[in-house]
């Protein structure tokens, strides 16, 4: 009873905290502030598990799967709205995302990403055991979004990308930047540029393709048989202890949704 009261009193003062956010500084704020009200309920969470009695335990559990799916919730929402985004930055006519609306595009994608990995590291900190194989490509895959920001970064001037119909000067930078990251990231992204002279706009498309491409591969299931992210998820949902199912199924779906934005991201620049 007693784990039961305060779990109750921590979500009540994080519903709390959540409604002064909408009403006095509006969605983006509670965005930034509603994954650290989930923390005390989830730390609550793992410290009755250690040495509970298991009728305390089983309490525990029930009040833990709520926290869990809310948590995994608000990383589906995220996910759909930088899917939502990159659907809507097409040019007035429909056809294409202009250049420059793509760092944007990709730092919404980069910061959804980090929340997906982050769900999934506090449903493995309450017992449940992912396969290396999610891990490993979870964690390229990320590394792929976070490339790709920083090369766009360089291609920015005053914050801005701006390209002109016959500048070529980006791709040395470019080169630079990739050669720099696989150094701190130990390789695990395999990109790089193709040889020959290319203006600026070609070579920005090209790492969008490419990386964005293997973002596409890690993350997807276009098989349908369990491979990527998505596939790994699917299979978790089933097997997984039952606490763990829906909050896996809905992190998957934000992991589908983000596998989209990449997709379009490649096939309408």
């Amino acid at each position: 009873m007693k784990i039961y009261l305060c779990l109750c009193s921590v979500l009540l003062a994080a519903s709390c905290k959540l409604f002064y956010l909408n009403v006095g500084t509006g969605q983006a704020e509670t965005e930034k502030t509603s994954e650290a009200d989930f923390a005390p309920a989830l730390d609550v969470v793992k410290e009755k598990n250690v040495g509970s009695k298991p009728k305390a335990k089983q309490e525990n559990k029930a009040l833990g799967k709520d926290i869990l799916e809310k948590m995994a919730e608000e990383v589906k929402e995220a996910a759909s709205a930088a899917k939502g985004k990159v659907l809507g930055s097409k040019t007035k006519d429909g056809s294409k995302i202009p250049i420059s609306e793509v760092p944007s595009l990709v730092s919404q994608l980069k910061e959804t990403s980090r929340k997906i990995e982050k769900a999934i590291s506090e449903l493995i900190s309450l017992g449940y055991s992912a396969a290396d194989a999610l891990k490993d490509n979870l964690k390229t895959g990320i590394s792929s979004i976070c490339l790709l920001d920083q090369i766009l970064e360089v291609a920015k001037e005053n914050g801005q990308i701006k390209l002109g119909d016959n500048e070529y000067d980006l791709r040395d930078k470019v080169k630079g930047v990739i050669e720099e990251f696989k150094k701190k990231e130990e390789c695990l992204v395999a990109f790089s540029l193709k040889e020959g002279p290319k203006k600026n706009s070609e070579v920005i498309k090209e790492c969008v393709s490419g990386l964005m491409g293997k973002v596409e591969s890690l993350f997807g299931d276009s098989k349908g048989n369990g491979d990527g992210v998505a596939g790994e998820l699917m299979q978790a949902s089933k097997s997984a202890e039952k606490r763990f199912s829906k909050p896996l199924s809905l992190i998957r779906e934000a992991v589908c949704d983000i596998t989209q934005a990449c997709k379009r991201l490649i096939y309408d620049l």
